[in-house]
């Protein structure tokens, strides 16, 4: 029988309180062997757990190997300080902002985050970037941004002695001001924010990369969209974010021309709202979290269902694949993380696109109609049809997480996903004929 593109095979132990993230890091093997991977988990009942999921199959109830005691506030938010594993800084629900040890979780500084004890509802990194030191040599800066339920954006350096210095309250433009924010990203150097609001609105931010302003962002571009938002995820080319919007669709927008590229149901009719989503690392594929607690995933291109996973008590807040792309981790209000077996076909072809994109097959950038070329694979996002269905009748979307007392066992209904390996291992996508822009990664 065919194998399941993505199935449930067990979960780790729960948190008693909604799931707010999980992080994979590497810590470094010294010894010659391969590095360890790690899962982290943060939670609504204040906690931090690091999970050992190197070799799944020998530490299989044996994952759990660290826990931070639980804060005196729910845990809202968690980002890695980038090529530093051991730094992690994590948003309360009571406007903090604590900077912590990986490796013993103890706190190592903190913030009141300025904002008179809004919960916080996103926080990111940016990489280094260069700044004048007082003798003129160059130094580097590690920027925090964070964004709360009023709407407010900050930004902090972190020092080398992981403290937190608020440099900036970002000026958000005036029709913006006092609209829930539901997070916020850097893209991978640092030069962008986006900041993305309840009410649809995606405010743009540019940064120098040196000079005395490499700290501060200033505004550069927004995009509205035609519904309420409940999610978003940066594509790893930090060109593009996908958001889940309230009329049951993933809406694509444009970092750098502000446009909508593409949308696409997750529902092939449209009867499940979309609340998260998530950009598996090869950019092929896009879990989506909906609100009748399954997890979709689909085709980043055309939006064709490849997966369908069930046994969440609540909706998933986050969904990660591991470095080699044999498994996905998801986590949910409910508490509970499920690790899931991706199946040969999808995870060679995610393994394939990532070994092209680091022997740099994939030349990324934007040509003179503002969409993005792909070198020798084209992207043709400017083909995808952007028309929008009509939204389904009364949807709402319930922005809070719930609680679910007990763990649901995992099952899955996979749904069939055509000759996914096929497609992807197309290497030359122009020589097809009439196939639009399904057979193209980015």
């Amino acid at each position: 029988p065919k194998a399941k593109p993505v199935e449930a095979v067990r979960s780790l132990q729960s948190h008693s309180g909604a799931i707010s993230e999980l992080l994979f890091v590497h810590e470094e093997d010294t010894t010659g062997n391969d590095d360890t991977e790690l899962l982290v988990s943060s939670s609504s009942d204040g906690s931090i757990r690091v999970w050992d999921v190197t070799h799944e199959s020998e530490k299989e109830g044996q994952e759990l190997i660290r826990r931070f005691l639980p804060m005196s506030a729910a845990i809202t938010c968690m980002d890695q300080v980038p090529g530093e594993s051991d730094i992690l800084v994590a948003g309360t629900s009571s406007g903090k902002v604590h900077v912590l040890g990986r490796k013993k979780l103890d706190v190592l500084g903190e913030e009141s985050g300025g904002g008179g004890g809004k919960p916080l509802t996103g926080i990111s990194h940016a990489a280094a970037v260069g700044q004048p030191a007082g003798d003129g040599d160059m130094k580097e800066i590690r920027k925090v941004a964070t964004t709360d339920e009023d709407g407010n954006v900050r930004i902090y350096n972190l020092s080398r002695k992981n403290e937190l210095d608020l440099v900036q309250s970002v000026d958000v433009p005036e029709d913006d001001r006092g609209h829930p924010l539901i997070g916020g990203l850097f893209v991978p150097n640092g030069s962008k924010l986006m900041t993305c609001a309840r009410n649809g609105t995606i405010n743009v931010y540019s940064s120098a990369q040196q000079g005395e302003e490499a700290a501060n962002v200033k505004f550069d571009l927004n995009v509205k969209a035609t519904c309420e938002l409940s999610g978003m995820d940066l594509h790893p080319n930090g060109r593009y974010v996908v958001t889940a919007g309230s009329d049951g669709n993933l809406h694509i927008f444009g970092l750098f021309t502000g446009k909508e590229v593409k949308a696409y149901p997750v529902h092939p009719k449209r009867k499940v709202g979309v609340v998260r989503v998530n950009v598996d690392p090869s950019a092929l594929f896009v879990a989506a979290s909906c609100d009748d607690n399954s997890i979709r995933i689909v085709d980043w291109l055309n939006g064709k269902q490849v997966s369908k996973s069930m046994g969440h008590g609540g909706v998933a807040t986050r969904i990660r694949f591991s470095s080699n792309c044999k498994s996905m981790y998801s986590a949910s209000e409910d508490g509970c993380i499920f690790v899931y077996k991706v199946s040969k076909n999808i995870s060679e072809a995610m393994l394939d696109c990532l070994t092209e994109k680091d022997m740099g097959g994939i030349q990324m950038d934007i040509n003179s109609n503002g969409i993005e070329d792909a070198g020798d694979f084209d992207l043709e996002l400017d083909d995808v049809d952007v028309k929008k269905p009509p939204a389904p009748a009364n949807r709402q979307q319930d922005p809070k997480s719930k609680l679910a007392d007990t763990a649901v066992k995992p099952s899955v209904q996979p749904v069939a996903s055509g000759d996914r390996e096929t497609i992807i291992k197309q290497k030359n996508p122009k020589e097809q004929q009439g196939g639009g822009a399904a057979a193209t990664v980015s």
